[in-house]
């Protein structure tokens, strides 16, 4: 497309001049048809108060649309037509949600017949996450509502409701070519599974989980599936795997870097999907080697690359080591409790001297005088007490013994501080310094990156938000240190 223009040409003579041209002012997109006879859809947006407009044209003929379809809340589209060209779904997409009820803009869905008989709006609630014709033209799949919980709907030739497929957190859909499985899978931010439907029997046939998947796709004999974790978009992990549609893991192979895998082309009729579904094969070596040697569980929290290779944060590492000191002393079988060894004794006699030790003298062998209690924080969820967090909340004191104390978080101050401030509170918002005020956000962020950090240890799947909070941690951290100064 070429200033208002759309240019044809012969497959038989692309060296040569196009063979015809479209000129419509203001077109911004278009799309052509697949099927013998060739139509082109080309889509005007929203200018002066006018409505956006689809229109669907003959290559053969530009003077008279075949069809047509305004509407309005419509700053791009994608148009998806069926595979023999005679019917066009058309996907509006605004950037913004005047409404305020969504982030990212509003949709609306758009049905056109090639041969002008028919349109209409698609009855759907809230976004669209995907839209998917089946093989055979004559139905679709949309999967659409808020996330976590999207509708998945089955629509006939009309674009009436045929079936509901439930709630789940699902955005992509994938027909078999023959039309007879139907795959809902949730990749992406989701946790990467897949529901294997029958379209005969709109029964569900298995799930399985296929965790960071990039690519998906049927293979020609519409019985196996191919799923597979590709650079650059992940640099870990790569692979692919081959499923059968009963759920059967059939092969494995991984790769330090795989850009891009397909099957090898060959026509779906050569694979005629029998009226009864067919048993799963056997697995390959290479899938049963695999499945006798899991790999191991990935263990420890994710550090952001400039944060690899140095030490702990200190602000969490007393924290831990107080956890691991706790549970030292109480993790002791019965039998210990009530007939300690003469050693056993001796060691806890050492840690009761080292903890009261900690607690009456600083590390320069000065008294320690406990800061004044954290103020507790209103959030827009309700109050944010100390008692629920793991590290206290520094106060900016002049005492230099108490800086030092908060700073380096020893552990007997920090029980003191809990309790003092979950019983008696702490100044409020007006009576904290500007820096008082500083250090209380940046904790709260570096608890929340903490939190955030065991959830990924725990092996759950984090947003790319919440990896790019945690990635912030150095620079909260070295934040922190300079508002103590």
């Amino acid at each position: 497309m070429v200033s208002n223009e759309v240019h044809f040409w012969e497959p038989k003579n692309l060296t040569k001049a196009p063979f015809t041209k479209l000129y419509q002012e203001g077109m911004s997109q278009f799309s052509l048809s697949p099927g013998r006879s060739a139509s082109v859809a080309v889509f005007f947006g929203e200018r002066q108060g006018a409505p956006a407009i689809v229109r669907i044209y003959s290559i053969t003929n530009f003077s008279v649309p075949l069809a047509s379809k305004s509407f309005f809340k419509a700053d791009r589209v994608q148009m998806i037509w069926n595979q023999l060209g005679t019917n066009v779904l058309v996907w509006a997409t605004t950037d913004h949600d005047k409404t305020g009820k969504s982030y990212y803009g509003e949709t609306n869905l758009y049905y056109l017949a090639v041969a002008g008989n028919f349109d209409c709006r698609v009855p759907i609630d809230g976004l669209i996450h995907d839209v998917a014709w089946a093989p055979a033209s004559k139905d679709f799949v949309v999967i659409h509502g808020q996330m976590p919980n999207p509708k998945t709907t089955l629509f006939d030739h009309r674009a009436n409701a045929a079936h509901e497929f439930g709630r789940d957190a699902r955005n992509t859909i994938k027909w078999n070519p023959q039309g007879r499985i139907l795959v809902l899978a949730g990749f992406g931010n989701l946790a990467g599974t897949m529901d294997f439907w029958d379209r005969k029997s709109l029964k569900k046939i298995t799930s399985v989980s296929a965790r960071d998947t990039t690519a998906c796709e049927w293979s020609p004999d519409g019985r196996h599936i191919l799923t597979a974790t590709l650079s650059p978009r992940l640099r870990v992990d790569n692979g692919y795997k081959i499923w059968h549609y009963t759920g059967t893991l059939i092969h494995t192979e991984e790769m330090n870097e795989l850009y891009q895998v397909n099957w090898r082309p060959d026509a779906p009729e050569t694979y005629p999907i029998r009226s009864t579904l067919s048993p799963a094969p056997k697995p390959t070596a290479n899938t049963t080697a695999a499945a006798a040697n899991p790999a191991p569980a990935r263990v420890g929290a994710y550090r952001p690359p400039q944060a690899r290779g140095t030490p702990a944060p200190s602000l969490f590492a007393n924290s831990n080591a107080n956890a691991i000191d706790s549970t030292a002393t109480t993790a002791t079988s019965p039998s210990s409790e009530t007939n300690p060894s003469k050693m056993a004794l001796k060691n806890k006699k050492k840690r009761e001297n080292a903890l009261k030790k900690n607690k009456e003298t600083n590390e320069d062998g000065s008294p320690v005088i406990a800061p004044a209690p954290p103020a507790a924080v209103a959030s827009g969820s309700g109050n944010n007490s100390p008692a629920r967090s793991n590290t206290p909340r520094p106060n900016n004191t002049n005492n230099s013994n108490s800086n030092s104390n908060n700073k380096k978080g020893q552990n007997g101050a920090q029980q003191q501080l809990y309790q003092q401030s979950a019983s008696t509170g702490g100044p409020s918002n007006s009576q904290m310094t500007e820096t008082e005020k500083k250090i209380r956000n940046v904790t709260k962020k570096l608890k929340q990156i903490h939190e955030l950090k065991e959830k990924q240890a725990a092996g759950e799947t984090l947003e790319l938000t919440q990896l790019q909070k945690i990635s912030a941690e150095v620079v909260l951290l070295k934040e922190l240190e300079a508002l103590k100064v």
